[in-house]
């Protein structure tokens, strides 16, 4: 996923990229071979990235949009799930190392007179895999697995008492009587 900057006028550009996960997901010096698999497991749409480029003489600024799903497992339940991905960045791109102070709010990076090009790959990657929830839920209210008998509490109820009480814990429950 590359934008030459050099080709585009002055003023707004959009592109869209549909991108497989093998793309995106490739063996580097930040990845091992294992942790790679494991991605690319859990990827298995393809990956809609959007970009939205505004040249001016100074700089280009650069607005990308990544959308996707993955396979994943619910954190409760242990059930498998579809989860959608939604990722945005942006990023300004300069000619020249000036007014970097004023670029707070954004990334900063200085193209290359000679051959002005934006590879997005890695920071794609990036923001997806920061993308992904913390938690992963399947659903907001699931109910998750007894922690008695390990039934799915989103499938039914189970018998067991909501009472039942760790043995290894009476000793300390008849202090308090």
């Amino acid at each position: 996923m590359k934008i030459q900057v050099e080709t585009l006028s002055e003023g707004t550009h959009e592109f869209n990229f549909v991108v497989l996960p093998n793309e995106i997901f490739v063996e580097d010096d930040e990845f091992t071979t294992d942790e790679l698999a494991e991605d690319l497991e859990k990827f298995v749409l393809p990956i809609l990235v959007s970009a939205r480029v505004e040249k001016n003489p100074r700089q280009t600024h650069l607005r990308v949009k990544i959308s996707t799903s993955h396979n994943a497992i619910c954190d409760r339940c242990t059930e498998t799930f579809e989860n959608p991905i939604v990722g945005e960045y942006e990023m300004v791109y300069g000619y020249e190392q000036r007014n970097t102070m004023e670029m707070e709010e954004m990334d900063f990076s200085i193209l290359d007179n000679d051959h002005p090009i934006i590879e997005m790959h890695d920071d794609v990657r990036q923001t997806l895999l920061l993308s992904i929830p913390m938690k992963l839920l399947c659903k907001d209210e699931c109910r998750g697995l007894c922690s008695h008998c390990g039934k799915n509490l989103n499938t039914g109820s189970c018998t067991c008492s909501e009472t039942a009480i760790d043995e290894r814990w009476n000793t300390l429950l008849s202090l308090n009587q």
